[in-house]
């Protein structure tokens, strides 16, 4: 994926930032809270770094998903301060885990998620970090479903590869849709909500030595959207 750069264009705006490092103080996955976070480390940041900081959080807090998991994985992601915290675990308890975090908006909107046990598919990951990726895909496809309500989840192994694939239907490929779709995910304020919510599961699955792909698939009358984690079963 290439690496969009980003110019600054705004003044750094630390009233923002105060207020956001006091309003989202929260631990999170075992790491500083949001506001330890800008203490310790946005000082220690070039005048130029800093910039390009305060104008990315600015437009972060613009978007209507703000969320602490997002915000706080995400600046952790761009400012190099991400420290994974590596186990085995099951990909089973980490797709639920990501499920469960959505409840109230899947049940809300009868939306229907089918998964496949994969019971012996062991995996070395962050666990709590994976699955705000998971968690960004499954909120972007809950907010883009249209009048289908069935997000299909499915996990495939080899010898030294795990592969989850997260599909869902849309009818119409909508502006927000094509943008999905047809742009590299990437943090600019220039790509919609969505985009970012990839770009941010893209970055996970990365530091995981793994990948992320966005692939759509024609059908007569609707359009099916896949996104397909690919990890190294050892990492």
């Amino acid at each position: 994926m290439k690496k969009e750069t980003i110019t600054p264009h705004a003044q750094i705006d630390y009233k923002l930032l105060s207020h956001l490092s006091h309003e989202a103080r929260c631990p999170f996955n075992g790491m500083l809270g949001f506001s330890d976070l800008l203490s310790s480390h946005f000082d220690s940041l070039s005048t130029d770094k800093q910039k390009e900081f305060a104008v990315l959080v600015h437009q972060l807090s613009q978007k209507s998903f703000f969320q602490l998991q997002f915000l706080v994985t995400w600046i952790r992601i761009i400012s190099n301060n991400l420290t994974l915290n590596i186990t085995s675990c099951s990909i089973d308890d980490v797709i639920k885990q990501s499920i469960d975090k959505l409840e109230s908006d899947i049940v809300s909107k009868g939306i229907t998620i089918t998964t496949n046990s994969h019971k012996k598919a062991n995996v070395s990951l962050d666990p709590l970090l994976f699955s705000v990726a998971i968690t960004s895909v499954l909120n972007t496809c809950i907010k883009t479903l249209l009048t289908s309500k069935e997000i299909q989840i499915a996990v495939t192994t080899t010898s030294n590869t795990l592969k989850i694939s997260i599909s869902w239907q849309v009818e119409a490929l909508t502006e927000t849709i094509n943008a999905l779709v047809n742009q590299s995910a990437s943090p600019d304020e220039s790509y919609n909500e969505y985009n970012i919510q990839i770009w941010v599961a893209q970055q996970i699955a990365k530091l995981h030595n793994g990948n992320l792909t966005l692939t759509k698939i024609t059908a007569e009358s609707s359009y099916q959207l896949v996104v397909e984690f690919t990890l190294p079963l050892g990492l």
